[in-house]
């Protein structure tokens, strides 16, 4: 049962320039699928509001068939990262004096 509905599993994607309504449209669209289908909604965040999350991810149900994370990408690298490399110390002087971009770009290049 679980392979079929992962083989059937479908990703929809929604893009765009800030302030056109992609998180109106991504949580409608969201709503509509939930009514018939299991549904994630996962939200990309960036904001630079000063919150700090226990998790780069942490998954809520908000309702039957829907559920929402919010993924925070330099958390989920510091995290993934700290996996990697033993030391705190290290990890943070590291992490300190580089970007996310170039870290991500780093991860792929040698597949960290």
């Amino acid at each position: 049962m679980v392979e079929n509905d992962i083989a059937l599993a479908k990703v929809h994607f929604i893009a765009g320039k800030g302030g056109v309504g992609k998180t109106l449209i991504s949580r409608a669209l969201s709503q509509l699928f939930a009514k018939k289908l299991k549904t994630l909604l996962v939200e990309l965040s960036e904001d630079e509001s000063g919150e700090q999350f226990s998790h780069a991810a942490a998954t809520r149900k908000l309702s039957p068939n829907l559920s929402y994370v919010k993924i925070h990408p330099d958390q989920s690298l510091y995290e993934y990262l700290s996996l990697k490399i033993p030391s705190q110390r290290i990890l943070d002087t590291f992490y300190s004096k580089i970007s996310f971009a170039h870290w991500a770009r780093l991860c792929l290049v040698y597949r960290i």
